[in-house]
């Protein structure tokens, strides 16, 4: 509603008024059309539901086995993240390998650090080293 002077109380409360109830009464109306168009509209079917889809990815995946696939794609586990980066990083702030270095020498520090506690206590535990830090050198490994 618009502010309105300059008219008696009585006039600019019934112009108002009026306003608002021709301005409900057109959104409902255009209210209305749009829910009868989209109802007319037939669903989208997913591609994933399709048997000619699934059976073309299949057949690339088994023409093409080398191609890396999405989850060999992902970054090594102690690679610091992007400058920027707001998320969860392991003990950055309250401890010594966090406090008076750079964001980049920080970050590594600290992810070299939650490898090594880790393996450590998976090893102390288990007895075996997740496959996840296998990869890793023998310097991110602790010593046995």
């Amino acid at each position: 509603m618009t502010f309105r002077f300059g008219g008696t109380y009585k006039t600019d409360c019934d112009l108002s008024i009026d306003d608002f109830m021709t301005n409900r009464t057109t959104h409902y109306l255009r209210q209305g059309a749009l829910r009868r168009s989209v109802t007319m509209v037939p669903r989208l079917t997913a591609t994933s539901h399709d048997p000619q889809v699934r059976d073309q990815l299949d057949r690339y995946r088994d023409t093409h086995p080398t191609r890396p696939m999405l989850m060999e794609d992902r970054r090594p586990l102690t690679e610091p993240p992007l400058p920027g980066y707001n998320g969860f990083i392991p003990r950055v702030k309250p401890t010594e390998l966090g406090l008076g270095h750079r964001y980049h020498v920080a970050c590594d520090n600290e992810f070299n650090a939650f490898v090594q506690e880790t393996a450590r206590h998976s090893l102390n535990t288990t007895g075996v080293l997740p496959k996840a830090l296998e990869r890793f050198t023998r310097s991110a490994r602790p010593q046995a």
